[in-house]
Order: C-alpha cells, then sequence, then structure tokens
C-alpha cells in the first residue's frame, strides 16, 4: 500500500478545484453540493455547522458528519431537515451519543444514521490510513477505488 505520507501537503491540488480556510465557510457552504465534516473537535469549532451555515448550504446539499458530534448543531439540523431546506444528512456521530430513540433523526426520511464503530477492530488507524492512501494514489491515477460500497439511486 502506498503511505499517505508520500503526498504532499499542499493548498491546492488537480483533485480539489478550490480550497477555504475556516473564515470562508460560509461562502464554502453556498457552492457545495455535499459538505463531509472530518476535523477535531475543540473550542472553537463546536456547533460549527450551526443554523446560520445550515442556511447557508444549497436546498438539495448534502450534509456528512463522520467526525464529532458536537460540530453540528443537532436542533438546528433537524429544524432545516424537517423544512426542506437541506437535502439530507449521513450521521455517523450525533450530538448526543448513542441517539435517543424520541429523536426526530430517526424518522426522517432524508437521514442515513450509521453507528461510530468504524475505528474499531486490531488493526485500527493504521490499516484505514493505509487504505485511504491507496484509494487517494488511485482517485488520481483513475485507477477502481477498493471497498466501494455503491447505493441505489435516489429518486
Amino acid at each position: 500500500h502506498r503511505d499517505l505520507h508520500s503526498f504532499p501537503t499542499r493548498r491546492s491540488s488537480d483533485l480539489v478545484e478550490q480550497v477555504f480556510g475556516r473564515e470562508r465557510i460560509a461562502q464554502a457552504l453556498a457552492i457545495a453540493d455535499a459538505i463531509v465534516i472530518c476535523t477535531s473537535s475543540e473550542g472553537s469549532s463546536h456547533h460549527l455547522i450551526d443554523a446560520a451555515a445550515l442556511a447557508a448550504m444549497k436546498p438539495r446539499a448534502l450534509l456528512v458528519n463522520v467526525a464529532r458530534g458536537d460540530l453540528v448543531d443537532g436542533a438546528a439540523l433537524i429544524a432545516a431537515l424537517q423544512a426542506g431546506r437541506l437535502g439530507g444528512a449521513a450521521l455517523d456521530v450525533t450530538e448526543t451519543e448513542p441517539l435517543p430513540p424520541p429523536s426526530p433523526l430517526w424518522g426522517l426520511p432524508n437521514v442515513i444514521i450509521s453507528p461510530h464503530i468504524a475505528g474499531g477492530g486490531s488493526s485500527g488507524y493504521p490499516q484505514q490510513k493505509a487504505l485511504f492512501g491507496e484509494n487517494l494514489a488511485r482517485l488520481a491515477t483513475g485507477e477502481p477505488l477498493l471497498n466501494v460500497c455503491r447505493l441505489p439511486p435516489v429518486a
């Protein structure tokens, strides 16, 4: 497997159209079809995606959170989903974990909830890092990706 460290760290790439700093998050949210949150949780990132951020997103945009639950304001997310101001959400984490049974998120048709257990197992992060590095290299060269999960098209 190719090592992730073999990829240079830089602000731009042929694989990325634009890079936005946190100070320009509203601008990035306004043009993105999908937002994938994969950042650490710290004081300044609490509710990084709040009601204002959700309002800045395209009405059909998708929000994916695979990081930490406190990065997204849960009440604001529920309100945006229920009002149809967001295309949908895929949540590996939620603000309250485990997600309580009465949460409206369980019944929304445009929400996918998965258990936050992907880091488990005896191989842990080194194996995930190697797979990510391999798939990033494959993406850059147009090779087929490993472990692709295909979902049926959404009507």
